[in-house]
């Protein structure tokens, strides 16, 4: 009989209020410890990647964030520059004007 179908034979002994032997209950405490690490293991594998997907879409979530800002911002520096084109415009009408009263 397989190891662990001889553990699950053991379980049912105790679940069931049977005797075991000292040397069946040591090995059936045992048995217990590795089920519960491999659970553990289990457990603490899809909380990584529960993590790992919360991590994605926190970044998704941020580049997203830097798409709308970056767009705002293009459209600031596409403001400014006209805004820098008038004012040379009106800069020159000025420095005009003034050559004009000096004369």
């Amino acid at each position: 009989m397989e190891t662990d179908e001889l553990m699950q034979v053991l379980h049912d002994k105790a679940t069931r209020g049977e005797a075991l032997s000292e040397t069946e209950n040591t090995q059936l405490a045992a048995w217990y410890e590795a089920q519960d690490e491999c659970e553990s293991d289990l457990l603490n594998k899809n909380a990584m990647q529960d993590s790992f997907a919360e991590r994605r879409n926190q970044i998704q979530n941020t580049l997203g964030k830097f798409a709308v800002v970056h767009s705002k911002n293009l459209k600031i520096f596409a403001e400014n520059e006209t805004l820098r084109r008038e004012n040379e415009v009106l800069r020159k009408k000025l420095g005009e004007k003034l050559s004009l009263k000096i004369v």
